[in-house]
């Protein structure tokens, strides 16, 4: 421990193991070989010696003292850190920043933070600097100058666990964004008031999409998002562009309780007219589809799925898409969640077979894609022999017939393949919407990248960890 205790001096212990907060505070009573050991007094009134040096004992800051940014604090440790976002945080600041980073904590509820009186206290100032709190808008600001300064990109980075705040922080830096850029600019007076409303507008389809329900979490985005947003020389919006990475495919085909697939597919059950769905799928509950059934949670407190379905459809309206364009989107979705319901046996050869019933799903689904048979596909694939005599010889073709193993897996595959392939269509419809002249591209940006959330259980699984 590097700083130097004295007695009656206020520290913090670690907590024991299952304790409800990670650190307790204590009071150092006894200092003894030259402060290389300590006796501290818990909360608890028990005397416990110390080596100074080895143990986890860190020494505390004042009692009500609080600093706008934490490498301000006299003792900057773990427990000063969290005491100190803490305390701010009962006074109503949820912002506190880490040098240059800006860390917020989620107060599950509106405060009275953003408005524009409260962006003009951040025009033209530094992070950091006196008499701005701070503040997502500080953030915002910083990536504005250095754009129009240095006309080179500048990326904010919103990171942290599920329902922490990300997608939310992003729309109020667009919105500081918009504000900006039309202060300054005459040429940009509402054309990124507009984008942001178009991106904003936009955001539902996005969401039913490439969003479920975790388990810390109802609204959880599985996907990441880059979303950039190019400025002129004047600093005037010229165009938008979103990039998306890393769905969450595996989600499609598999969930745990109390998890939820992707909205979609719900919005689609509750909402969608039987002549979208099929005769199939519209006597099917989503109880009945295995996609949907491997957790025990179908609807979600507070949530309209039937609602939800027409203000995805309102979006798909906004973006321009016709039609024709959303009844074949719902039908293939349709089709998936028919493709998802196919069960497989073996037979003596230990070759996968349909299950009894199943001819059903894959015969409607067929009718659904419009792509012809579908039962050689899911049971079996076709190889080439490798060619061997004179040139010009007829290649031979064999079949290898799947396991049902193999063939569950392969139904999976096609499941997630079209479903990416959908969630990718819709990004790109968005981006066809607000992306601006072709010229728009080459301008510098501030690129908004929206990590999707990550969440720490006690064991933790491949998607948690990476």
């Amino acid at each position: 421990m590097a700083t130097k205790m004295r007695i009656g001096d206020p520290v913090w212990l670690r907590a024991a193991k299952g304790a409800t907060e990670p650190f307790e505070q204590g009071k150092v009573v006894n200092v003894q070989q030259n402060g290389a050991r300590l006796t501290v007094l818990d909360a608890s009134g028990n005397e416990s010696a110390f080596d100074a040096q080895n143990a986890d004992v860190f020494a505390s800051n004042p009692p009500g003292s609080t600093a706008p940014d934490h490498c301000g604090l006299i003792h900057l440790n773990e427990p000063s850190i969290l005491e100190n976002s803490r305390a701010r945080y009962v006074l109503g600041s949820i912002y506190t920043y880490t040098g240059k980073i800006l860390i917020a904590l989620n107060p599950f509820e509106q405060l009275p933070l953003y408005s524009e009186s409260e962006m003009s206290k951040y025009k033209d100032k530094d992070v950091g600097a006196r008499g701005a709190e701070p503040h997502v808008y500080a953030m915002g600001e910083a990536a504005f100058r250095h754009v129009k300064r240095y006309k080179a990109a500048a990326a904010i980075v919103m990171s942290g666990e599920s329902g922490a705040g990300k997608t939310e922080t992003t729309k109020h830096i667009m919105r500081y964004l918009a504000w900006r850029s039309e202060a300054i600019s005459k040429r940009a007076e509402g054309k990124l008031t507009n984008l942001a409303d178009a991106i904003l507008k936009s955001n539902p389809l996005l969401e039913a999409f490439g969003n479920a329900k975790t388990v810390r979490n109802n609204n959880s985005s599985r996907f990441g998002k880059m979303m950039r947003l190019h400025f002129e020389a004047t600093g005037a919006v010229a165009g938008a562009f979103i990039k998306t990475y890393l769905l969450e495919k595996s989600r499609s085909v598999a969930i745990t309780d109390p998890e939820r697939n992707y909205h979609i597919f719900y919005q689609l059950c509750a909402g969608a007219p039987d002549e979208l769905k099929g005769a199939a799928l519209s006597k099917l509950a989503p109880a009945q589809l295995r996609m949907l059934s491997q957790s025990k949670c179908i609807t979600l407190s507070g949530k309209d799925d039937r609602e939800d379905y027409e203000v995805t459809v309102g979006a798909m309206r906004v973006l321009g898409i016709p039609q024709a364009e959303q009844a074949e989107l719902f039908r293939v979705l349709s089709a998936l969640l028919l493709l998802g319901n196919v069960q497989y046996t073996q037979d003596d050869h230990d070759h996968a077979v349909f299950a009894p019933g199943t001819d059903a799903f894959v015969a409607a689904a067929e009718e659904m894609l419009q792509c012809g048979p579908l039962t050689r596909n899911l049971t079996s694939r076709e190889m080439k022999a490798k060619e061997k005599g004179p040139p010009g010889r007829r290649s031979s073709f064999y079949t290898i017939e799947y396991t049902q193993a193999q063939a569950e897996a392969v139904r999976d595959a096609v499941i997630k393949a079209i479903y990416t392939h959908l969630f990718d269509w819709i990004v790109d419809k968005i981006n066809k919407f607000i992306q601006g002249s072709e010229a728009a591209a080459a301008l510098p940006y501030v690129g908004l990248l929206d990590i999707f959330g990550f969440e720490n259980f006690t064991h933790n699984s491949f998607e948690q960890l990476c």
